[in-house]
């Protein structure tokens, strides 16, 4: 039970007079008056003095018995939305226990759209304006939007100063059929929403208001741990948020649905893919309805698909079709900066003396090993890729010349001579041919630039192995293999 103050209980005096006689309210007005000698007397030991005290006290527990008793909601504010003291009933609307009300702004529970509204009347009744009637929604505890039309009365010291601020609930005779109509359909729509096995959230002004039953367990958050939180809180950086809230906003202004893949953020840390539709609930509306199907698994299965796809089943690098993709990013990168964008065109000196050798399994581990130490050893925003059998292709991006790229390949060349263990205590050693030709010197199409690096290549195998060719138009005239 929410214990009011006594001079929260003085302004409470006239709640009662719909409940009460005047003579009992004019009786207790009295004991309030008195209280001051009341108390003087009960120091001096005045044994009557006593007694009326404790008369009085009995008085005011009665008093908040019979408010807390009304069905009638009541509310008593201070001037700047402290809730001072809430009946059961209001406490009810809210869908709270009363003692998780005390102390609480008033407005922290009213609908966003009308705390304009609320605000104004606020202002009017501290100007002086006499006792007004209101009609604004409350967001209930649950999420849901009710609407409530209260009598809001002001209290005043003697130099006139707002001090309190009474609300009844009241009945308003033209409108209440009307919110009655709304509540029943908003109460059928949740119904609805509660049924889908798809996740629902409502927000406003990208705050979380409404969240289906689905969403809860999709997410893994209460609605009272979402209610008035703003959506960020289910992503995992800012700019997948803005991103997707951009699309959104842009889609919805064009009456379009906006539909997108995004990964967000659990209760428990998780992530979990889903496939969001987001609609403006209206115009005039800033409340969005979003609705998301979990497919987690359908992208697992699709992110697998894709890497049988584009990358190298023994030595996990990007493979041909991959490659053709990182070359043309690379071109818009340097592009942009001005610089020039390096192919190495690689094939293994002596890997078919390992596999004829040592078998197929020692080779499978001389590939891995191979990509491991080019991998290790490449700048970052360079590329390895696996074109098959011993071939790999260099993509090294933002070089300034061709020095700097024979350095970055005699780093390679050096790192991948050393020794390489293939089981039962023996190892071979394996050297590099290397072509090389550069954007947009060479050439300016990601076939051409792969060609003329193979070229290279060629060149330099031919030439004894273990060594970096780069491409001139005279290799033109040479046989080589195709890439």
């Amino acid at each position: 039970m929410m214990t009011p103050t006594p001079s929260t209980l003085l302004t409470g005096l006239g709640l009662l007079t719909a409940g009460l006689g005047a003579t009992w309210v004019a009786h207790l007005e009295a004991y309030w008056t008195l209280f001051p000698l009341l108390a003087w007397a009960a120091a001096r030991g005045n044994l009557a003095a006593r007694q009326r005290t404790h008369a009085q006290a009995d008085a005011i527990e009665q008093m908040q018995r019979i408010i807390d008793a009304k069905p009638q909601a009541v509310c008593l504010m201070s001037v700047d939305g402290t809730i001072n003291y809430a009946n059961p009933a209001f406490a009810t609307e809210l869908d709270l226990p009363p003692s998780k009300l005390a102390g609480a702004k008033l407005m922290s529970f009213i609908h966003p759209d009308d705390v304009p509204t609320f605000k104004q009347a606020m202002l009017a009744l501290e100007s002086g304006s006499s006792p007004c009637s209101l009609s604004f929604r409350i967001v209930q505890n649950n999420g849901r939007s009710v609407h409530l039309y209260r009598e809001m009365k002001p209290f005043f010291d003697r130099h006139r100063k707002l001090i309190n601020v009474q609300m009844l609930a009241h009945e308003d005779p033209e409108s209440q059929a009307e919110i009655s109509k709304l509540r029943e359909i908003s109460r059928q729509q949740d119904q609805m929403l509660n049924t889908l096995h798809v996740g629902v959230l409502k927000t406003h002004h990208q705050e979380i208001i409404w969240q289906n039953k689905a969403a809860t367990e999709l997410l893994g958050y209460s609605p009272q741990e979402t209610f008035l939180q703003p959506g960020r809180m289910l992503y995992f950086d800012d700019e997948s948020f803005i991103e997707v809230r951009r699309l959104a906003l842009a889609a919805n202004a064009r009456d379009q649905e906006f539909t997108t893949q995004v990964r967000l953020r659990k209760k428990t840390g998780d992530p979990v893919w889903l496939e969001v539709r987001c609609f403006r609930i209206s115009k005039e509306s800033h409340e969005y309805l979003w609705m998301m199907m979990d497919i987690t698994e359908k992208k697992q299965y699709q992110d697998q698909i894709e890497h049988i796809a584009f990358y190298d089943a023994l030595t996990g690098l990007p493979n041909r079709l991959l490659l053709a993709d990182r070359l043309n990013q690379g071109f818009v990168t340097v592009k942009r900066q001005n610089k020039a964008l390096a192919l190495g065109y690689i094939d293994l000196d002596g890997f078919k003396e390992v596999n004829d050798t040592h078998g197929h399994h020692a080779g499978d581990v001389v590939l891995i090993e191979v990509a491991l130490r080019i991998k290790a050893t490449l700048r970052g925003g360079d590329t390895v890729s696996r074109l098959g059998g011993d071939e790999f292709a260099l993509v090294l991006t933002s070089v300034e010349n061709e020095d700097e790229c024979q350095t970055v390949l005699a780093r390679l060349q050096q790192a991948v001579s050393q020794p390489i263990e293939i089981g039962t205590g023996s190892s071979v050693s394996i050297t590099m041919s290397i072509g090389l030709s550069t954007y947009p010197k060479h050439a300016t199409s990601a076939r051409t630039l792969l060609e003329m690096a193979d070229k290279a290549m060629y060149r330099s195998k031919h030439s004894g192995g273990n060594r970096v060719t780069v491409y001139s138009p005279e290799l033109e005239s040479e046989t080589h293999h195709e890439p």
